[in-house]
């Protein structure tokens, strides 16, 4: 443990990597912040004050629980100011009662920020109903045609997909912007090359190298202490930025709906996933550690053929530029290419698009998700990696 501790201490809690956690920590903060006044999270501070205090005094009379009440209430009101609108009687009633002080402004407000998030929440019942009943009938189809595997996708769907409601309406356009956003991703890459860059250069210019060939334990030893403080140095700082970036959209926009269904999400209305907003963020939490780690033994791998940062970071832009173009062969009907796409680091930090809808892959007589394929195609990688490493390490000692 002491071993582990001074590598630790040594490669990755330098006063200048301190230093940049705490700079790209405040810019991350900062960059969401101006994302949200500038109204890019909530379009609702886009509008003017007296406009604002409208949309939120008619979205307070309408979030929470879907009831009788509600749902009534945004049917009177829709159509008041419906018929107003399109008769374009303006404010000449001086009885009608408005939000903003502007009947047309009224209707507006309702439509976009409210109306619609209410219907979606309110007709996902029947959507799924018809998902379902769509999927059932194929089911049947395909037995007949003796296709048993469109049979079973099917049948996935139907399971999937049957039964499914949203009891409670919430405006969800911090959840999704926080979903989009990947800006802390870079910070992450920035902060993993700064701390594991120099970590075999630094061995060969201390000729520690040296040293260790002098012990086959010693050097198997000092080789496992590197990588798993590697290791736990990337999962942290993912871990850290996770948590920036979550604390942050929490305080600016107050995450509501979090117990709500994934697919309360209108983004995420075709998603084969059955479980709540908040289970979605944690696992999406521990994929990302996961894609980070295989990024650090690629970076580690890196350090020790290359040594100097300078050429291992010219190396990562590149194997990362890379993983970036292949990711976007992950969604594809060319199953080599799927494949190719989906077992990379990068398509499964950015992993959203393969929770959306129902994206699978065939092999032989089965299907599996192409998002399970991605998880264990990116465990296969990190562990072919690991023996890379100590290959590598081996043969050059």
């Amino acid at each position: 443990m002491k071993l582990f501790f001074y590598e630790l201490r040594k490669s990755f809690l330098r006063k200048y990597v301190i230093v940049f956690l705490i700079v790209f920590s405040v810019l991350d903060v900062t960059k969401i912040s101006l994302n949200y006044y500038q109204g890019n999270i909530d379009p609702i501070l886009q509008e003017n004050e007296s406009n604002q205090g409208a949309a939120e005094q008619m979205y307070t009379l309408t979030k929470g629980s879907i009831t009788q009440d509600k749902f009534t209430f945004l049917k009177k009101e829709e159509e008041r100011l419906g018929e107003i609108y399109s008769k374009k009687l303006g404010n000449k009633d001086e009885n009608e009662v408005t939000y903003s002080g502007n009947l047309y402004e009224d209707y507006r407000l309702l439509k976009l920020y409210i109306a619609e998030g209410f219907h979606y929440a309110e007709n996902y019942s029947q959507y799924s109903k018809t998902i379902t009943k769509i999927a059932e009938d194929n089911i049947g189809y395909y037995k007949k045609q003796n296709n048993f595997l469109s049979a079973m996708e099917n049948k996935f769907i139907a399971d999937t997909y049957s039964r499914r409601n949203i009891t409670s309406f919430y405006r969800s356009d911090a959840v999704e912007s926080y979903f989009d956003d990947f800006f802390s991703f870079i910070l992450i890459l920035i902060m993993c090359f700064l701390c594991i860059a120099p970590v075999f250069g630094q061995e060969y210019e201390t000729n520690m190298n040296v040293l260790l060939l002098s012990s086959k334990k010693g050097r198997i030893k000092s080789t496992i202490i590197k990588m798993m403080a590697s290791l736990c140095c990337g999962a942290f700082i993912t871990l850290w930025f996770c948590l920036v970036d979550w604390l942050t959209y929490h305080l600016l926009c107050g995450f509501e709906g979090l117990d709500n269904p994934i697919w309360a999400l209108p983004s995420f209305k075709e998603s084969f996933l059955n479980s709540t907003i908040t289970h979605f963020m944690l696992s999406e939490i521990l994929l990302r550690v996961l894609a980070v780690i295989v990024i650090v033994l690629s970076l580690l791998i890196l350090s020790l053929l290359l040594k100097k940062p300078l050429y291992v970071g010219g190396s990562f832009l590149v194997l990362l530029g890379g993983w970036y173009l292949l990711s976007r062969l992950s969604v594809q009907s060319d199953m080599l290419k799927s494949l190719v796409g989906l077992c990379n680091p990068v398509c499964l930090y950015l992993n959203k698009q393969l929770y959306q809808e129902f994206h699978y892959l065939e092999f032989g007589t089965r299907f599996y998700l192409m998002s399970n394929i991605s998880i264990a195609g990116n465990i296969i990688l990190a562990v072919v990696l690991i023996l890379i490493l100590f290959g590598l390490k081996r043969r050059m000692n």
